[in-house]
């Protein structure tokens, strides 16, 4: 090598960059922990039942689900602080930064507060929920899950609308826009499957579960490319 040859220098800010795919990619991992169910043992239907639901007291893996829950959502806060500069600051993406850190306070909150029995499979624990006869814990489990659902659609599409004219996270607005429309009408599909008995609501709410999964990769690498270019 002559001595006018240098080897390029790694980007100021590239150590961030990796940490940010890396916490992100791990987050998005976690968050598909429902797929290790047949090496569980678990029990419940795939087409008939709510994930959560795995970590129901008694029911196998069940301690697994609930350390994945503690992970996944100790992750997401990690994530959020990680991203926290290079996102471009506006009132709608402080808003949905702030929706997924409510998002990962109720997912930590998830793993503490287990359920006493699965509403989907025990028609008496159904009538326990309908008469809040359920135990504290099985009640903070339900609205936890309602919260997570409502902060992560209101962050995606947020995220979408404050990044859509950005000239650098313009392209990654469509993909949050688009994975947030989907969530939502997941998710409005999963309570009129519930209350109407319609079938296949598993599958509905693990098709939400993977689009916030493939969000939480794509954020990932969004992040990665904007600490690269970060001044």
């Amino acid at each position: 090598m002559s001595t006018d040859q240098r080897i390029a220098p790694f980007p100021p800010h590239s150590g961030v960059a990796n940490a940010t795919l890396g916490v992100f990619a791990l987050a998005s991992i976690t968050n598909l922990a429902f797929l290790l169910a047949p090496v569980l043992g678990v029990r419940l239907g795939f087409t008939t039942s709510f994930v959560s639901e795995f970590g129901a007291r008694g029911e196998p893996g069940a301690s697994f689900y609930h350390r994945a829950d503690n992970l996944n959502g100790l992750l997401l806060l990690i994530g959020i602080a990680l991203i926290w500069r290079v996102v471009p600051a506006n009132v709608l993406t402080r808003i949905a930064l702030i929706c997924l850190v409510f998002t990962g306070i109720f997912t930590i909150t998830d793993g503490f507060s287990p359920l006493d029995c699965t509403p989907t499979a025990d028609a008496m624990c159904r009538l326990e929920e309908a008469r809040r006869e359920v135990s504290f814990s099985h009640q903070v489990h339900n609205f936890t899950g309602i919260g997570e659902a409502a902060t992560i659609g209101f962050a995606l599409v947020f995220l979408g609308f404050g990044l859509w004219r950005d000239a650098m996270w313009g392209r990654w607005a469509r993909w949050f826009m688009g994975l947030g429309i989907f969530f939502s009408l997941a998710n409005i599909m999963i309570i009129a499957q519930y209350i109407y008995g319609v079938p296949w609501l598993g599958v509905t709410q693990r098709s939400g579960i993977a689009t916030f999964a493939l969000f939480l990769l794509i954020i990932g690498i969004a992040g990665y490319d904007a600490w690269q270019r970060h001044d």
